[in-house]
């Protein structure tokens, strides 16, 4: 099996420690592309989504794009017929150490949708700042064709959390905007989940709070803080990619 090996100053350039002069045994990565397929589903276009953290070590990049031509797609439809598609891909990825100078990439879960264009974090509610109030309020955000929010409410899977939080999110959620998937040039609206960690680090005077860890149901897939999964998007990806070493 091939797998790509990054020097320890390109990986220090991301690291999470890196600033307090460590730098991790295992760092997690995501990025985003712009892509576009024809009615075949083959990738015509691949545009990265800046990010500039990752922006730091292009290598990364370009052996993840490298990767991702090989990737198989199945375009929208109109009126069943399959049509040449706009649409985003967003990948989530592992470096591990494997020597004292080198780490391996390794692909843990991929998906396409929409992008978001505006996004605004909540406010952690300074009431639930003093009570140590914490969870995790996952959203399922509807937003039209030309990217804006329609409708905000809890994910029916969403687990139980304090409605403080929970209305600071929807406050958030509403100030979004969504770059729509494009199928045979008509902008598509549709829905996606987004979950909101509100973790304290400290609680009660120095008891660590426990981890955000929200999955879907059936799903081995967890969903980071802030970012989004499509609901039913109109580009897919065929190819299966979860657990896959470069």
């Amino acid at each position: 099996m091939r797998r790509l090996l990054f020097c320890l100053a390109s990986v220090a350039a991301i690291g999470a420690a890196h600033a307090a002069g460590k730098i991790p045994d295992v760092i997690p990565i995501d990025q985003g592309w712009h892509i576009s397929l024809d009615a075949q589903g083959h990738l015509t276009s691949l545009q990265a989504i800046p990010d500039k953290r990752l922006d730091r070590v292009p290598q990364i990049r370009a052996r993840l794009e490298q990767e991702i031509r090989g990737w198989q797609f199945l375009p929208g439809t109109i009126d069943g017929k399959p049509q040449p598609t706009d649409s985003a891909l967003f990948v989530h990825a592992t470096l591990t150490k494997v020597s004292d100078e080198n780490y391996s990439i390794r692909v843990d879960q991929a998906h396409t949708g929409s992008s978001g264009v505006t996004v605004v974090p909540p406010h952690y509610p300074r009431t639930a700042v003093i009570s140590h109030t914490v969870g995790e309020v996952v959203l399922r955000i509807g937003y039209d064709a030309d990217g804006g929010v329609t409708s905000v409410a809890l994910d029916p899977e969403a687990p139980k959390v304090a409605k403080s939080l929970v209305e600071a999110s929807i406050d958030a959620a509403k100030q979004w905007k969504f770059k729509p998937e494009n199928v045979g040039g008509h902008s598509v609206a549709g829905y996606v989940i987004v979950p909101f960690c509100f973790n304290l680090r400290y609680v009660g005077g120095g008891g660590k709070s426990s981890k955000c860890d929200w999955k879907r149901s059936g799903s081995n897939e967890a969903l980071d803080d802030g970012k989004t999964l499509a609901v039913n998007p109109a580009a897919k990806l065929l190819t299966d990619v979860a657990g896959r070493a470069l």
